[in-house]
């Protein structure tokens, strides 16, 4: 059984998170006031929630894959989103926000 917080999503960062892909659950993106994300997997179809914004940028994992094809692309996103006051997190390379103002 997989350790209930190795399936988490945690704060790196105020407004800014980091979990695997399979801990993304519409309930806990609710809870923590999440509005946008980014997602970074390579995983075709994946589920996508409404109210959330997504940026997507596929990245295959393995030690070829050129991310930083991403990184400028990625960083204003997460810069426009902070403007906002919103959170924004990654998982599993997928960054997720929010603008809750309580955490």
């Amino acid at each position: 059984m997989v350790s209930a917080k190795l399936c988490d999503i945690s704060e790196i960062r105020p407004h800014l998170y980091l979990s695997g892909f399979g801990c993304i659950t519409e309930k806990k993106l609710t809870q923590l006031g999440i509005t946008n994300a980014v997602d970074v997997t390579n995983i075709p179809n994946n589920p996508r929630y409404s109210g959330i914004e997504y940026l997507n940028a596929r990245v295959d994992d393995d030690v070829i894959s050129n991310i930083g094809q991403y990184f400028e692309k990625v960083a204003e996103f997460v810069e426009q989103t902070r403007k906002k006051v919103r959170i924004i997190g990654f998982s599993n390379l997928c960054i997720v926000t929010s603008n809750n103002k309580n955490r």
